[in-house]
């Protein structure tokens, strides 16, 4: 049997292929995304609008809604560390472990802050 490949054709497939693999394990590894969801909370169960929730070494982040349930999706799979923070409150860092495709929910209470909380003056000067 006569081979019909010649050397040009058969070192660019050869070529096509293994950049076709190489394309297909990279994307595969990004794509690979979970979420994660919950109520965020004083120590009281008061929720708290506004709170911040974010993936700590990643940009991914997102704040709580006035009932104060957040959203955060595209998160990587493995173990990442969440941080839950808020002004007056002090900051909670969580471990958790997020499988391909999970969706987690996760709640937060937060304690009061009270080295943070100061005085404020407030003065004001004019007419009405």
């Amino acid at each position: 049997m006569k081979n019909n490949c010649t050397n040009r054709f058969c070192s660019g497939a050869k070529y096509a292929l293994m950049l076709f693999v190489t394309i297909i394990a990279f994307t595969t590894d990004v794509l690979a995304q979970a979420a994660l969801s919950g109520k965020i909370t004083d120590q009281d169960g008061e929720p708290l609008p506004g709170a911040n929730v974010f993936v700590k070494g990643t940009t991914l982040g997102t704040i709580s809604d006035f009932d104060g349930n957040y959203n955060l999706s595209n998160i990587p799979i493995g173990e990442q560390t969440i941080a839950v923070s808020f002004m007056g409150y002090q900051t909670v860092e969580e471990n958790i472990s997020f499988a391909d495709g999970s969706s987690i929910t996760k709640n937060f209470s937060l304690k009061e802050d009270d080295e943070q909380l100061e005085e404020v003056v407030v003065i004001g000067y004019g007419d009405l």
